[in-house]
């Protein structure tokens, strides 16, 4: 069995993201050294929680997320990030109903928008809202609300000509298109993301071989080669090629 292209890049995504992940989170930063450090010291718990969360889940180290998601609903009962990362990690381990439990709470969570201003925006509460109701298995409910997100986000993005000009916005238009079902308009708007240099801060490399939203896209060859030439331009995989069918 072959080596193929989605191998090389997801071993190399995931190495960067945990690379990253480490510097955010366990590396001691001297702030005389660095100016980061002084703004990173100020994560609160919460936050920081949910970083490290995504971090065993890149690195596939899934009984400490489930450790650290029970913690963090445990201290947060009712927040929406926490609700929806437990849910995540009970359907990696196989544990359905717990995690349509979980679905079932974000999901009545998520019916008052305007009780979670302070902390979310309406738009990220509809995300999991939609995501709530996609893991209860209401999946047209929940690619009809994904493909409204990507509506309305394009609308509000586009420029005088009709263009947009944030590699940003491409990579949320990709994830939400990718739920919503749109797989050819995801993988278009995934391709100008990169084109823009989606990859090009520490941040925001490596996270999208792991991204749920982008999961649909997964079987696509051409996904994982637009990722690789990304990477390439700060990771040296330039010209890396796959080996054989997975």
């Amino acid at each position: 069995m072959g080596i193929s292209m989605r191998h090389v890049v997801w071993c190399a995504a995931t190495l960067s993201l945990g690379s990253f992940f480490y510097v955010l989170t366990l590396e001691p930063m001297d702030e005389t050294q660095n100016p980061r450090a002084a703004a990173l010291g100020r994560v609160t718990p919460r936050s920081a929680k949910i970083l490290h969360v995504r971090r065993s889940l890149a690195m596939g180290q899934i009984v400490a997320a489930e450790r650290q998601t029970l913690e963090l609903r445990q201290q947060h009962p009712e927040d929406l990030a926490a609700v929806f990362y437990r849910a995540m990690v009970m359907e990696e381990l196989g544990r359905g109903d717990e995690a349509r439990s979980n679905w079932r709470v974000l999901a009545l969570l998520t019916r008052g928008l305007d009780s979670w201003q302070q902390r979310y925006s309406r738009e990220q509460v509809v995300y999991y809202r939609a995501w709530a109701v996609t893991g209860l298995g209401r999946l047209d409910e929940g690619q009809g609300e994904f493909e409204r997100l990507a509506d309305r986000l394009e609308a509000q993005s586009r420029d005088e000509q009709g263009l947009i000009a944030s590699s940003g916005v491409h990579y949320n238009l990709a994830c939400y298109r990718s739920m919503a079902g749109q797989l050819e308009a995801a993988m278009a708007h995934w391709e100008r993301a990169v084109e823009l240099g989606y990859m090009g801060s520490v941040d925001e490399q490596g996270w999208w071989a792991v991204d749920p939203d982008l999961e649909p896209l997964h079987d696509i060859e051409r996904f994982w080669e637009i990722g690789s030439m990304g990477m390439g331009r700060d990771t040296g995989m330039r010209g890396v090629t796959g080996a054989g069918e997975g």
